[in-house]
């Protein structure tokens, strides 16, 4: 079973209070204590960061992760160290814990992250989808336009390639591709 959760900690006591919590929950999790780069925490779908945790620029590498990686970022501190923190509340991903409040708070959080973790994958994952699909329509379209000005009305172009796509058994989308390479490599006569 592979780890769903990063934690990053250098202190003993909380890092034992921290793993006490995530078993008993039975949540999977790695404690790293030496320093990670952003495309090694892609492979965590959420990352518990302690503020005992040495990184230079902590808070640009929190940014990153939770802007660009869209990983969700439960950051625990003191209260006295609180204040620093509340600038990057404004973003969705990342969440702030007093420390004297892990007990409590830090089960209740996870489930909540975990939720959103598994919707944003859901969407990036439908994002990449709906551009996959956008493009094969724009591919077609302009398969169609090239056939067009091939002398074809519209509704020839689109029969014609729906046509070949059922008589060679591919995707519409593909033999748009195949017909538009071919029309630009001179292969098709029209």
């Amino acid at each position: 079973m592979t780890a769903n959760i990063l934690v990053l900690v250098n202190d003993g006591f909380f890092e034992t209070r921290i793993q006490r919590i995530l078993s008993e929950k039975g949540y999977s999790f790695v404690v790293a204590k030496h320093l990670i780069r952003s495309d090694e925490a892609r492979m965590y779908r959420q990352i518990i960061i302690h503020a005992s945790y040495r990184i230079t620029h902590l808070f640009g590498f929190i940014e990153n992760l939770i802007l660009h990686e869209k990983i969700p970022i439960i950051l625990l501190c003191s209260s006295v160290y609180m204040g620093q923190w509340r600038k990057l509340n404004q973003y969705l991903g990342f969440s702030l814990i007093d420390e004297m409040k892990m007990d409590a708070e830090l089960p209740l959080l996870l489930s909540t992250t975990d939720k959103y973790a598994k919707q944003m994958q859901a969407l990036m994952q439908e994002n990449k989808e709906l551009r996959n699909r956008v493009g094969q329509e724009k591919m077609f379209n302009e398969c169609k336009n090239r056939l067009i000005a091939h002398g074809m009305s519209e509704d020839e172009a689109h029969r014609y390639i729906i046509k070949r796509a059922m008589d060679e058994k591919q995707n519409k989308y593909v033999m748009a591709q195949k017909i538009f390479q071919e029309l630009c490599d001179g292969c098709l006569q029209v």
